[in-house]
């Protein structure tokens, strides 16, 4: 099984060089292996209040929701985005902050750990999700990130995936972000969503791990601190009969 998943990388690969499977944006797939799970689709348009107009294709630059318009990030760029900015120089690495997380689990499923890496050092923001954390539920902490750039980090089914591509095997994009813009509200916002399987097992859904970070400023700017509300939303769904090799 290792070496037809080797065999595949190398050729879904070559695509990858040859800019015909990604460009700026990564595609995302309509259609997941498990009937039973929702599609990123479904599950954005009920984090944000149903669509505006009706259904709008998920791979679209720019979603309308009732309580919020999304805008997708250049998967390409190599550049450090501030999560307090409006700016974005890509989605592979961040920088920025300290603040209370929120974590929602909409689905649970399979047990997996978030958090962020800095220059190899690795830190756990919360594990088990999905497995101590049941649907609705919720876990508040806070958590300081240094002012550098970092990645973010999940974990799934024994293997680590990052948001800086040039860390993963194959290069491949695991996570793929939306700059949230609520209609009450100005705070910078986030929406990560994740896929948890490798290159040449992956389904292309990105509907394992969904993660909302907020930032908002304290109201003593000598104090300079943010708040950092994250949503987790996580559909992850069984995956019987299928290799983890």
């Amino acid at each position: 099984m290792k070496m037809v998943c080797k065999l595949i990388s190398a050729v879904l690969l070559s695509s990858v060089l040859s800019g015909s499977l990604f460009a700026a944006y990564s595609p995302i797939s309509n259609s997941t292996w498990d009937s039973s799970s929702e599609r990123l689709v479904e599950l954005i348009d009920d984090i944000y209040g149903g669509w505006l107009g009706g259904v709008q294709d998920i791979n679209s630059n720019t979603l309308y929701f009732n309580n919020a318009t999304l805008y997708r990030i250049d998967d390409d760029q190599t550049g450090v985005t501030a999560l307090a900015g409006m700016d974005t120089n890509g989605d592979q690495l961040w920088h920025d902050g300290s603040g209370d997380y929120d974590i929602h689990i909409k689905v649970a499923g399979n047990t997996q750990e978030f958090g962020y890496r800095i220059g190899g050092v690795y830190t756990k923001i919360e594990d088990n999700i999905g497995g101590k954390i049941l649907p609705g539920s919720s876990v508040s902490k806070t958590l300081d990130l240094p002012d550098t750039a970092f990645e973010w980090i999940l974990k799934s089914g024994g293997r680590t995936f990052s948001s800086d591509r040039s860390k993963n095997r194959s290069e491949y994009d695991y996570m793929l972000t939306w700059r949230v813009d609520y209609l009450d509200s100005d705070l910078s916002t986030w929406l990560y969503a994740w896929e948890d399987l490798p290159l040449c097992m992956s389904d292309v859904d990105y509907n394992d791990l969904v993660v909302e970070v907020a930032i908002a400023h304290a109201p003593l700017p000598s104090s300079f601190l943010m708040g950092l509300s994250v949503l987790v939303i996580s559909a992850l769904r069984r995956r019987s009969g299928r290799s983890t090799a």
